[in-house]
C-alpha cells in the first residue's frame, strides 16, 4: 500500500465531499482516512479513523484496515472495529470505523501472541493470499 499524504486541517478537501472542521486527513491512491481524536467517559483517549476507497466502493479487507491503522496511528496501538446493537447501527455510507487506543493502551480482549500466515505457509484446508498482495489480485 502507498504511504498516506496528509491532506490538511482546512474547511475542505478539493474532490472528496468533506469538509474537515479543523480535523486531521490522509489520502494516498486508494484511500480517504479521516482522523478526529477524542476521550472516552472513562477517560480513556483514542483515535478515531473514518475509512473510504476514492471509488466509494465497499471495502472490508482486514489486512488493508491494519495497515491503514499501523500507518497513520502506530503499529503499536491497538484498534477496534464496532459491531453495534441495531439501535445503535450507522451504516450511511461504504464507509469503515476503527477506533484507536491510545499509545500502551492494550484492549482485554483477542489473542495473547501473534500470528501471521503467508499464502506459502497456510495450514491444510487454509486459504490465506501472499503477504504484500493485495486483495482481489
Amino acid at each position: 500500500m502507498k504511504e498516506f499524504k496528509k491532506v490538511g486541517f482546512s474547511s475542505a478537501v478539493p474532490g472528496t465531499g468533506h469538509g474537515l472542521d479543523g480535523r486531521l486527513a490522509y489520502m494516498n491512491d486508494k484511500y480517504f482516512v479521516l482522523v478526529e481524536e477524542g476521550t472516552t467517559p472513562l477517560g480513556i483517549g483514542f483515535s478515531h479513523l473514518s475509512i473510504r476507497r476514492l471509488d466509494r466502493k465497499c471495502i472490508h479487507d482486514w489486512r488493508e484496515l491494519q495497515e491503514i491503522k499501523n500507518l497513520i496511528c502506530s503499529p503499536i496501538r491497538e484498534a477496534i472495529e464496532i459491531y453495534p446493537a441495531q439501535d445503535r447501527v450507522v451504516d450511511t455510507a461504504n464507509q469503515f470505523h476503527l477506533w484507536v487506543m491510545g499509545e500502551g493502551i492494550k484492549i482485554p480482549f483477542g489473542w495473547e501472541n501473534g500470528e501471521i500466515t503467508d499464502a506459502h505457509e497456510a495450514h491444510q484446508n487454509v486459504v490465506q493470499r501472499p503477504l504484500g498482495q493485495e486483495a482481489g489480485e
